[in-house]
């Protein structure tokens, strides 16, 4: 043992040396999660489009090599909207998000701009574990692709705009972030006029648990045109799908560049698979999107479409967890007709409608669940214009549209089937309404559920049966919904390449 005295007489040069040593040693093994702090001095002699700064400004290099999460960081901070010109910019540490800000990717160039983590876990905002209560204005992200970053817009007083936006995680960076899942866009607590649109969200196999976006207590959120799952050797198709219009028509630098290169996005996929080395399918999901008490959610006219080798648990294309709002227009495909496929619906206090959604090979799942933290209910939920093409039932008894419950439910009404089209040669695909031990379905309970005779299997036009516990009755109604939460609305279609095809 060294005593006080023998060390105080340890000569300080020698002290100083060892304490540079250890310095340079953890910054080599421990590369910091945030960014040191720095002066944040700018120059004004890069460009920028009109009423943005260029993040060249404050010195980001957008090398690939360089770590830039200073330079962001200070642009994020100067007070301005930010532009991030064609290059990677490649960070360590986390990038924090101020009050109000607009980050902005060049779009004219078929060179994507990209923030890429150099480190696991890293994060743009907050995780889902902070809650901003004092942030009162709009995050806009646009025409960006980040890659191994969870982007976080958390505050009760926020709104947040992601547009034109492509997520990836080529290193399986998240994985370690949000355990057991990773999630690639995480919203919490937003009020306002806030959106989700003409986005993309790819994932390999690096994580078994990926899971792109995740809700909890939005109000007023639309999710609408995004793409959750694509296979980059098969990206023609794309010209069919809305959202790729948005991406060949947006123009960041206006006149200072009076001549664009045509871009389009399959141009800056192939630039990104290349970037980043990212295999050909980008469809290994857990789950396409997880919710929670999220009121007035719009997730419309969104593809979803994983890869059905996923080497993972499957957990839904749609977990809607005490959820109002619709589930409308969507492509869903590559989740089971099981249990663990489909849209579910579970402990929802509606109104809540599923409709309109072109469903291959898995099922709409309604549950009232034993919960503590959510309401043991299941009201107002209309299942309505759905197209259900049924090819290999891998669970019968989860196959099709079906309610269980293994509770007696607090509440238990309003409940609506009708003008679900079924494509099952077989017709061995219906609607179930039963239970789950310990609960006991009663006849008031199933009288909650109405399934109207114009759900029809498509080659016959018959009606498609409801299948019920014996020695009780369904409820089935031979007329017209009083209101149709349907009307207008049409099934997608679109001819996508199958996974490997």
């Amino acid at each position: 043992m060294v005593s006080g005295t023998a060390r105080s007489a340890l000569p300080t040069s020698r002290l100083c040396t060892l304490a540079t040593l250890l310095i340079a040693l953890c910054a080599v093994l421990l590369p910091p999660r945030a960014a040191h702090a720095a002066d944040c001095t700018r120059s004004g002699s890069y460009w920028a489009p009109a009423g943005f700064v260029s993040v060249k400004a404050y010195g980001a290099a957008g090398d690939g090599i360089t770590d830039d999460s200073v330079a962001l960081n200070c642009a994020f901070a100067g007070g301005g909207d930010v532009w991030l010109p064609t290059g990677t910019y490649a960070v360590a540490g986390d990038l924090s998000l101020p009050d109000a800000l607009t980050i902005a990717g060049e779009s004219d160039s078929a060179t994507p701009t990209v923030i890429k983590a150099t480190a696991p876990a890293l994060v743009m905002g907050e995780t889902s574990a902070d809650t901003n209560t004092t942030r009162t204005g709009t995050i806009t992200v646009q025409d960006l692709f980040l890659d191994g970053i969870e982007l976080g817009v958390n505050g009760t007083k926020t709104s947040a705009v992601v547009d034109r936006v492509v997520f990836s995680d080529s290193q399986g960076y998240l994985s370690v972030l949000d355990s057991p899942a990773s999630y690639n866009l995480v919203l919490v607590h937003l009020t306002g006029t806030s959106t989700v649109r003409d986005s993309l969200f790819l994932h390999g196999a690096q994580s078994t648990d990926a899971i792109p976006i995740s809700l909890y207590r939005t109000s007023g959120l639309t999710i609408r045109e995004n793409i959750v799952g694509l296979s980059l050797a098969q990206t023609s198709w794309l010209g069919q799908w809305p959202g790729a219009q948005s991406w060949t028509s947006q123009s960041a630098d206006g006149t200072a560049n009076p001549q664009p290169a045509a871009v389009t996005l399959q141009s800056k996929l192939a630039e990104l698979q290349n970037l980043l080395d990212l295999g050909d399918s980008q469809g290994q999901w857990r789950s396409g999107l997880y919710t929670g008490f999220d009121t007035g959610l719009v997730v419309d006219s969104n593809v979803l479409n994983a890869d059905p080798a996923t080497p993972s648990t499957r957990d839904h294309a749609a977990y809607l967890k005490g959820v109002s709002g619709q589930y409308t227009r969507n492509w869903v495909r590559g989740w089971p007709d099981s249990a663990y496929g489909g849209v579910k619906a579970r402990n929802t206090e509606g109104p809540l409608v599923i409709g309109a959604n072109y469903l291959y090979d898995t099922p709409v799942l309604l549950y009232a669940y034993s919960d503590a933290t959510y309401p043991e209910a299941l009201t107002d939920t209309t299942v309505c214009g759905n197209a259900l093409t049924v090819v290999s039932t891998s669970d019968p008894t989860h196959a099709g549209i079906v309610y269980y419950e293994n509770t007696q439910p607090t509440a238990l009404s309003g409940n609506v089937f009708y003008d679900n089209v079924f494509s099952d040669p077989g017709h061995t695909t219906g609607i179930t309404v039963g239970q789950l031990s310990p609960a006991v379905l009663t006849q008031t309970e199933l009288d909650a559920f109405t399934s109207h005779t114009s759900n029809t299997y498509s080659d016959n036009g018959q009606s498609v049966p409801i299948t019920v516990p014996s020695g009780l009755t369904a409820h089935t109604d031979s007329g017209a919904p009083a209101t149709d939460s349907c009307s207008g609305l049409t099934v997608p279609s679109y001819t996508i390449p199958a996974y490997g095809s």
